[in-house]
């Protein structure tokens, strides 16, 4: 019996297979525009993500340079609290030194005096003889509106000093305060004791502003915004332009294509201050000049704020590139495309497969090709290691951070840069981290090549293998030792004299709170004594102050010698000074110390032009107890015994007690 034949496929059979091979077709069709969807979506995401990191990265551009520029402001200003007096030569040789090798922003740096009408005439006379008759008074807006607001003002602050001279925004003898916003912004920079910006009208060059530093007779910010105002001495004012600010960054031009708009953040129906326009004209999807509130129109804008002193900017950034998905698809979306097309009649689908996978190895290789390069260019420092800790590689920055060429650390150990200054509970702390969390990140000193120290910031990664073992340790670093020592140096000035090295007020006020709740602790008795120099102006007027910054660096020499290894020496300004004596058990022990300490001050000084002056110091000292007050009045107790002992002799020493009128001691230590 023969076996049944099959049956011939049915006609509708028949149209289902075909239809079935056209449904390939379509998936075809489909994947391959989900795949373009999904590179389109994929290129802006990393577009957009780039251009916000950009954004980011101009806008703490902008931030440093203008930390910069106030630094450098701040610098004029701690010359004159150091020295007390300056003159025209002093002002412009410090000015130019603060710029010198580096760009600036700043179109002027001056110094502001508060000048009462009294003062008018002799502020002429010395603005005659610094830079001849062409400035010779005071100067003022030309609008009527300003100048009887002038006329009404008590005193004037008036441009002393100025470097370079400029016409109209920075001539000597200007008068600021007859300018509202300029006005305004000192007065508020005086009550503060902080810098203040003010608006710059009518500059021909674009929007432009001043920067105001108060200085006050003092040295330091009083404490109340009253005590401020009444000790204000003038201002150290910087002149800017947004546009050179702003310019010095913005002018690298972007490859993501960028329109910036900078804004006064309080004036939000305003102008932009600065605009960058992007040089691809062709590209340009936006108006240029648009109010700050016309932008909300383009969703990808990105905003980043800024402080410029009191002042609050807002920097917008707006891309100009079409934010469509077709304009995001890359050459390889596009081919992938049309091949998906060609091959979606009949072999559809062994066709996508062959092309993702040549897509998928082109992509591979595009990856590798890139992370060589990254690893190359990289501007940190990469070393790779094997599990031992044996080099494998390393890129170019590692060479110029440490000083070794690839070459001679290949199969080394990392150790080799090892500098002396962590201990062994660092690096077991390192290493216990490294392997339980997978990565470690912190601040390590390691040793140049040349034996110099070299402070990086390290990310060091442990890679593992598909079994969960280690097999490989990454380690990132960039170097950070002029950063740290610029931070170092930062932090030294605002606790130490720039002049004399000695403690300032702000470290003053701590340590004697410190000897104070030392005293508490242990029974024992703090000095406080105020020395102030006798005949220490003739030695400026006579020998000029570079002798007088000369003795007052000696004077601090020997206040330190004079005094126990414990003691505090602190400068307060001019030729102030205050001495703190903790752990006393007497009054005899204090006025050994001050006796000695007078003594050695009296002493004869040379001069660097061979000549030898004399000077002498009036202390003021109270003990604490029996005088029990705080701090500020402890020292204000001996401030004025110190006065008392300049009116009843000079060179001696008065101590304080109340309400028993004192009894001075001259410097030998007998009854005054």
């Amino acid at each position: 019996m023969l076996a049944p034949q099959p049956k011939p496929p049915a006609p509708g059979h028949r149209r289902l297979t075909r239809l079935a091979g056209l449904s390939y077709g379509l998936i075809g069709l489909l994947v391959t525009a989900g795949f373009c969807a999904w590179n389109s979506w994929t290129n802006r995401t990393i577009y957009l993500e780039e251009f916000a990191a950009n954004a980011k990265e101009r806008a703490e551009q902008v931030k440093t340079l203008y930390l910069v520029e106030l630094t450098r402001q701040q610098g004029v200003g701690a010359l004159f609290a150091a020295s007390g007096t300056i003159d025209a030569e002093e002002f412009r040789n410090f000015v130019r030194q603060t710029e010198a090798g580096t760009a600036t922003a700043r179109l002027s740096m001056s110094l502001l005096q508060r000048v009462s009408p009294a003062e008018r005439q002799n502020f002429e006379r010395a603005l005659r003889k610094d830079y001849g008759a062409a400035n010779t008074h005071f100067s003022a807006s030309t609008e009527p509106a300003r100048r009887a607001q002038n006329a009404a003002v008590p005193f004037q602050l008036a441009i002393r000093y100025v470097e370079p001279v400029r016409t109209e925004l920075s001539a000597p003898g200007l008068d600021l305060s007859s300018d509202p916003s300029a006005a305004a912004a000192a007065q508020k920079a005086a009550a503060s004791g902080r810098t203040a910006l003010a608006d710059v009208p009518h500059e021909a060059g674009g929007h432009a502003f001043r920067l105001f530093t108060p200085i006050y007779r003092s040295g330091l910010p009083p404490v109340t915004p009253d005590a401020r105002v009444g000790l204000l001495a003038g201002f150290i004012c910087g002149t800017y332009r947004y546009r050179d600010l702003f310019e010095a960054v913005f002018s690298r031009s972007s490859h993501l294509g960028q329109h910036v708009y900078v804004f006064d953040t309080v004036r939000a129906d305003a102008r932009a201050v600065y605009v960058h326009e992007s040089r691809k004209a062709s590209e340009v999807r936006v108006e240029p000049r648009l109010l700050r509130a016309e932008l909300a129109q383009y969703p990808h804008r990105v905003e980043e704020q800024i402080t410029l002193a009191d002042r609050s900017v807002t920097l917008t950034f707006v891309p100009i590139r079409a934010m469509t998905l077709f304009d995001f698809l890359d050459h390889r979306g596009k081919m992938i495309a049309l091949g998906g097309l060609l091959v979606s009649g009949l072999l559809t689908f062994m066709g996508f497969r062959i092309a993702t996978a040549r897509a998928q190895r082109e992509t591979s290789e595009e990856r590798l090709r890139l992370a060589a390069t990254v690893f190359h260019d990289a501007q940190e420092a990469i070393v790779i290691t094997d599990a031992s800790g044996n080099i494998i590689d390393v890129n170019g920055t590692f060479s110029q951070i440490t000083g070794y060429p690839r070459e001679e650390v290949l199969g080394k150990n990392p150790r080799m840069l090892k500098s002396g200054v962590h201990d062994a509970a660092f690096y077991r702390e390192f290493w216990q981290t490294l392997v339980k969390e997978g990565v470690w990140r912190g601040e390590i000193w390691n040793r140049h090549r040349g034996g110099d120290l070299v402070a990086v910031q390290a990310t060091v990664s442990a890679v593992r293998d598909e079994n969960g073992r280690i097999s490989h340790f990454i380690d990132l670093f960039s170097d950070v030792t002029d950063r740290k020592t610029q931070q170092e140096r930062i932090e030294h000035l605002a606790y130490f004299d720039a002049l004399t090295d000695l403690p300032n007020r702000a470290l003053l006020l701590d340590r004697l709170e410190q000897a104070l709740a030392r005293g508490r602790r242990d029974d024992s008795l703090v000095s406080v004594a105020y020395l102030d120099l006798d005949d220490f102006k003739p030695v400026n007027d006579t020998h000029g102050h570079k002798a007088g910054d000369l003795l007052l660096c000696e004077v601090a020499r020997r206040l330190k010698a004079s005094v126990r290894e414990h003691d505090t020496v602190c400068r307060l300004g001019g030729d102030e000074f205050v001495i703190i004596l903790a752990g006393l058990r007497g009054w005899e022990e204090c006025e050994k110390i001050l006796s000695r300490t007078l003594e050695s001050v009296s002493r004869p000084y040379a001069l660097p032009n061979g000549q030898t002056v004399l000077v002498s110091g009036s202390i003021g000292v109270t003990l604490s107890p029996p005088d029990r007050s705080t701090a500020d009045i402890l020292l204000r107790h001996a401030d004025q015994a110190m006065y008392i002992a300049k009116r009843t002799g000079r060179n001696r020493m008065h101590r304080f007690a109340a309400p028993t009128p004192p009894t001075p001691i001259s410097a030998a230590g007998g009854a005054g």
